[in-house]
């Protein structure tokens, strides 16, 4: 679940694969690349805190965001950050 924090919400982004150790082989079969090539996926962090506190306002629209069908549900963690940050 994405929505907008308080804005003095402060901490490490959250990790942007909850399981980058699955994901590297996944993710190096889908491209044609070797696994190795995905190592650095454990170093990506997302502009989320989680757990912040959400901000104060008017109610915020609901979107139901779907990644497809041979995606996963990290591949467009920045559209869905951006579409939160702005309620």
């Amino acid at each position: 679940v994405w929505y907008p924090a308080a804005p003095e919400t402060k901490g490490p982004g959250a990790p942007w694969l909850e399981r980058p150790d699955l994901y590297g082989a996944v993710l190096s079969a889908q491209v044609g690349m070797p696994p190795f090539f995905f190592d650095h996926v454990v170093h990506v962090r997302t502009n989320a805190v989680e757990g912040a506190p959400i901000a104060e306002g008017d109610p915020f629209p609901v979107v139901i965001y779907s990644h497809g069908w041979t995606a996963w549900r990290g591949i467009n963690t920045d559209q869905v950050e951006n579409l939160a940050s702005h309620g």
